[in-house]
């Protein structure tokens, strides 16, 4: 089951609206933070009694969501990154960063100039992967160097938590700098073993390079194959990358990016303040959502079963909310 609400329309900053098709959880129009507050934990409810007997007292256990904004592509010192790292410190929940964190080149100047003035008090709240600009600096020594174990091992690059019935795997796209993706490779192998350890998971992927991408700038990334193969083959619900300076959400796809209801819905989200980027003039099949006025971050929030997203704009440029709310795949078979 999916519900997908406005794609375009008015700026959203800080309010995430929780459908009640989709979450089964809030009224329509009322803030799911709202109404979190209001029903977090437990609800003791008294339960009708015939006349004459007390009521007795039970106690019914409400899922509490866990929530992740995530975005890449952030700190160049001369784009619209202020404004959403002003957006991202006012939200406390975790971020899943999908790369280039400090341009142009990932070097310590940059991350000294432009990232850490940024988002140095927030370092804690990273879940990060490298991209191809923090490879400018060999072995992307200094992106590791700051994000520390929050970048998973350094050289490498890959990791995962699991999280309210999810597993979360963060993966290095830059192929050539680790051994490759391919079958017999390092990260290839650890994935086949991460995602055979948590079978009943709702699973979260996320990379930098766009495996299926309408960007006008950059090409699908095929050397990524073996590794989306084993993430579909596993009924992976996310994929989150950057790279591509703009937002595009695709319906579900499958290994040759062919719509695909037991897919993978791949959202690039590279909008964290880097100028932005064009698209092709012929989207891509499967895209259902583009735009390259915005700034800001994708929230997302995470059920066991399953997921919703809104993205949160930065700017007043910013002029589109996707929002929506899913099942998980493997929920769905």
């Amino acid at each position: 089951m999916e519900t997908i609400v406005g794609r375009r329309g008015w700026h959203a900053r800080f309010a995430f609206v929780a459908v009640a098709a989709c979450l089964g959880v809030a009224s329509c129009g009322q803030s799911l933070n709202d109404y979190l507050n209001e029903t977090a934990g437990s609800e003791t409810v008294d339960s009708i009694a015939a006349e004459g007997e007390e009521p007795v007292e039970s106690t019914t256990t409400i899922p509490v969501p866990v929530e992740f904004i995530a975005f890449g592509d952030a700190a160049d010192c001369r784009g619209r990154d202020a404004e959403v790292a002003a957006l991202v410190d006012a939200s406390e929940a975790d971020i899943l960063f999908v790369g280039d964190a400090a341009y142009p080149n990932g070097s310590a100047e940059d991350f000294a100039n432009c990232f850490l003035p940024l988002y140095g008090d927030d370092l804690d709240r990273f879940h990060a992967v490298p991209g191809d600009n923090d490879y400018k600096t060999p072995g992307a020594s200094e992106f590791f160097s700051v994000f520390g174990p929050a970048a998973g091992a350094a050289g490498a690059g890959w990791f995962a938590f699991e999280t309210n019935g999810w597993q979360i795997i963060g993966m290095n796209s830059e192929c050539d700098q680790v051994g490759g993706c391919d079958e017999g490779s390092p990260q290839y192998q650890w994935l086949q073993a991460t995602l055979a350890a948590a079978p009943d998971a709702c699973r979260l992927a996320f990379w930098q390079l766009p495996r299926f991408t309408s960007s006008a700038n950059y090409q699908e990334i095929n050397r990524l194959g073996p590794l989306y193969d084993l993430l579909y083959d596993a009924r992976t619900d996310l994929l989150l990358v950057g790279n591509s300076h703009h937002y595009e959400r695709f319906d579900r796809l499958g290994k040759d990016g062919s719509t695909d209801d037991r897919g993978i819905r791949n959202i690039t989200v590279g909008t964290g303040g880097a100028p932005l980027t064009e698209f092709s003039p012929e989207p891509r099949a499967g895209s259902a959502v583009r735009n390259n006025n915005s700034h800001g971050f994708l929230q997302l929030s995470l059920l066991p079963n399953e997921y919703s997203w809104t993205f949160v704009g930065a700017t007043e440029q910013s002029d589109l909310i996707d929002s929506g709310a899913s099942s998980c795949v493997k929920s769905e078979s």
